[in-house]
């Protein structure tokens, strides 16, 4: 009974597969190519599974750093030095290199 339901399966998705081809195929020949873009026939099949885009989940003291770094601002919670690596009294991508100083002798 399981390899009969496998074949039914894989029946229904070969068939998908040609017939959204052939969508595919009418709506790219019948498409205004200003309007719209080009479709893929993995969009009209049903059997392909989507990708699901990930979720990037950061730390408190993650944000601080990526907020220092690209905002030119320190997270508020976060006052301590960060493992050594970043100076709290600077900002930016100064406060990571130790570049601030050396831009202060300059002037």
């Amino acid at each position: 009974m399981r390899q009969l339901a496998a074949m039914v399966h894989s029946k229904g998705k070969f068939e998908w597969n040609i017939a959204a081809h052939w969508m595919a195929l009418q709506i790219n020949l019948n498409r205004d190519p200003k309007k719209m873009k080009a479709v893929n026939p993995d969009d009209l099949n049903p059997y392909v599974k989507k990708p699901k885009k990930e979720k990037i989940m950061l730390r408190d003291d993650e944000f601080g750093l990526l907020e220092g770094v690209f905002c030119g601002s320190e997270h508020p919670k976060d006052k301590k030095t960060h493992g050594g690596r970043f100076k709290s009294s600077g900002h930016g991508f100064f406060a990571m290199t130790g570049k601030a100083e050396n831009k202060k002798e300059q002037r």
